[in-house]
């Protein structure tokens, strides 16, 4: 080893919301004032959400931590469940702090991980490969900004019908605090196996922000250039240290790119055409939100991230690709937990499933290589990726049961409560304000997925919330072409205040 290169990389992950109190997380053994965790099977329990409250301070959905801020008293009412299930139903999903020690000190080929006076683990970039493989990356990242740049006038004032049908304002506001991450630069981070750096360190060439958000405006992409990735991190120090999600999105967002900068006339519905200029747009939370340690100015603008955090994943017309696939294990993650068993990739994956289009949430399983683009947008839905879209009071009840038995966990208690009030607030405005998150809208299309009367209950539920909290769409959910009788067909046409064509 020559050198390396800090990275300053936060422990956290940032799929919390709209507060901004975020625990550090601690190696064993820390010598760290807060208060250290009771054994798993003596912890608090966890908070009952309620509606519409303000929630929690959010905190990392990786790893469980050898500490933990103190859990708040249980609210009035009745006794909320337990969060911690037994252990012989925890198992595989839960290590040793002996184990999580063992395996953070295990370096990738790119970096190390560190752990400071006050057992705080960062990451270190390993000369040469992840110092070179980076600022490779860097260098290829200001060569595209200068291409672009050097765009004329009239190119960068070109703004297409797709964006301005499809929502495209919904992205300028949300960029106004959040940057995007140009596609060119984590492609070449992929091909020089570097790794994602965190917000603070990417550099300024890499970003998508107000001032040059015409790279987005003139896309060939179907709907909005915008790719926003839910995904489980392999460790609390950093989301992906081996470089392997990065490998398995680069040919996606190569294919996609091309997609963008394709000038014939392209899509499904609204017509458009690309440029050489373009690029995707891609949402990740560990490069896109500042992290620990941060700035004064870094912390609120990590505040105003958060609190609109839902935006991106319920976006009727982003991509939102679930990263359901297994975790490197070279080295071993620190958090082995897979997609499915995080709770914060469930809610994720709940919000992008309420008004988004028909075509555009997918999972990385369904990718195989070569795909075109066409390709892509006929069958990465495929396999039962979107099921029927619930209420929050369901969401909050099915997730209460699955983090008691076992099936969902978080890493710390009073995740749920956020997590269910940013799925209320994404269901509620995703359908009741859709005609102005998406003009062009005529209808909500949730066509073929294989949907039948065992989900009837869920469907007519849903509708009942809508009614109740005023979020009635004001256009037609389109049902055609799943397996509902024709008992279940009447009962969802007759759905008061809704149209429902199936």
């Amino acid at each position: 080893m020559v050198s390396c290169l800090p990275l300053s990389l936060s422990l956290l992950s940032l799929a919390g919301l709209r507060c901004v109190s975020i625990l550090s997380v601690m190696g064993a053994g820390s010598s760290s004032s807060r208060k250290k965790a009771a054994p798993r099977e003596a912890q608090q329990p966890t908070p009952q959400a309620q509606p519409n409250a303000e929630p929690a301070a959010p905190q990392a959905r990786g790893l469980t931590s050898s500490v933990e801020e103190p859990s708040p008293p249980p609210a009035a009412g009745p006794a909320p469940p337990t969060s911690v299930p037994p252990a012989e139903q925890r198992s595989g999903l839960h290590l040793s702090d002996e184990e999580v020690e063992r395996r953070a000190q295990i370096p990738s080929r790119q970096a190390i991980a560190t752990k400071n006076t006050e057992g705080r683990y960062s990451i270190e970039l390993i000369e040469p490969e992840g110092v070179s493989a980076n600022a490779a990356a860097a260098t290829a990242a200001e060569q595209d900004q200068e291409f672009a740049e050097a765009a004329p006038p009239e190119v960068k004032a070109q703004v297409g019908e797709r964006w301005k049908k499809y929502g495209g304002h919904v992205i300028e506001e949300m960029m106004e605090h959040t940057p995007l991450i140009t596609a060119q630069y984590l492609i070449a981070l992929a091909k020089n196996n570097g790794l994602m750096p965190r917000a603070q360190e990417a550099p300024e060439s890499a970003r998508i922000t107000k001032e040059n958000m015409w790279r987005l405006q003139y896309s060939g992409i179907y709907r909005l250039p915008v790719l926003v990735l839910s995904y489980p991190w392999a460790d609390p120090f950093h989301p992906d240290r081996a470089g392997h999600l990065l490998q398995q999105l680069s040919p996606i967002l190569e294919t996609m790119l091309a997609t963008a900068q394709d000038e014939r006339q392209t899509g499904h519905g609204t017509k458009g055409c690309g440029n050489k200029y373009q690029t995707v747009g891609v949402f990740l939370d560990y490069t896109a939100l500042p992290q620990e340690p941060r700035a004064e100015n870094e912390a609120e603008a990590f505040k105003k991230s958060l609190s609109e955090l839902w935006r991106w994943y319920a976006h009727p017309m982003t991509t939102v690709m679930l990263c359901t696939g297994e975790l490197c294990d070279a080295p071993p993650p620190t958090n082995p937990k897979p997609y499915d068993a995080r709770g914060w990739c469930f809610c994720e994956k709940k919000m992008a499933s309420l008004a988004k289009g028909n075509n555009i949430l997918w999972d990385i399983r369904n990718y195989r290589p070569g795909m075109t683009y066409e390709d892509m947008w006929e069958d990465m839905r495929k396999g039962g990726v979107r099921k029927p879209f619930m209420s929050p009071d369901r969401l909050e009840k099915l997730m209460q049961e699955a983090v008691v038995s076992g099936e969902l966990i978080f890493s710390y208690n009073a995740d749920l409560s956020v997590v269910v009030s940013l799925y209320r607030k994404a269901f509620e405005q995703a359908f009741g304000d859709i005609k102005s998150l998406v003009p062009c809208c005529d209808g909500l299309f949730f066509k073929d997925y294989g949907w039948g009367d065992e989900d009837l209950p869920i469907l007519l539920e849903a509708f009942d919330y809508m009614r109740n909290n005023n979020c009635c769409p004001a256009v037609p959910i389109r049902l055609g072409g799943n397996k509902f009788s024709r008992d279940a067909v009447t009962q969802l046409k007759n759905s008061p205040g809704l149209i429902i064509d199936i």
